[in-house]
């Protein structure tokens, strides 16, 4: 879920980024920035395992595994700091993923509908279209 939501805008935005910063700049800042998700995430992936065999270690008499979330996790590595820091991060991330879809694919479609049949339409008019389509979706609680 995270991943996706995070690299479909992100795969959206990299062509213009590349534009914007030049070959010599963007190639190693993404190779860099590659290198330094896939460490901690390993460091991430590492730690929930450690914790989460703990947990379910403890737990003798009941076979269901526990699974721990990154709220969880932060807790139990910094208290409730850890735990607000956590919380707030992931609701700045997935807004700020929410953001980046409803300003980029807007602009995508009237980009497309130019160049492919020649229509003019308003990145406003799109916006409003795709959410008053979308905000009732979301109230949909089970999938």
């Amino acid at each position: 879920g995270i991943i996706k939501g995070m690299v479909g805008p992100a795969i959206l935005y990299l062509p213009h980024g590349f534009a914007q910063a030049g070959y010599l700049v963007a190639i190693p800042v993404l190779m860099l920035c590659t290198t330094l998700f896939l460490w901690s995430s390993g460091c991430l992936l590492q730690s929930w395992k450690l914790e989460s065999d703990r947990v379910n270690h403890r737990k003798h008499g009941n076979h269901k595994r526990i699974m721990l979330s990154y709220p969880e996790l932060a807790y139990r590595a910094f208290g409730s700091t850890g735990e607000k820091v956590v919380k707030v991060g992931i609701s700045l991330m997935q807004s700020g993923v929410c953001l980046t879809y409803l300003i980029f694919v807007p602009q995508n479609l009237r980009t497309s509908a130019k160049q492919l049949m020649d229509w003019d339409i308003s990145t406003d008019w799109t916006l409003v279209v795709m959410v008053a389509i979308q905000i009732p979706l979301s109230w949909i609680r089970d999938i």
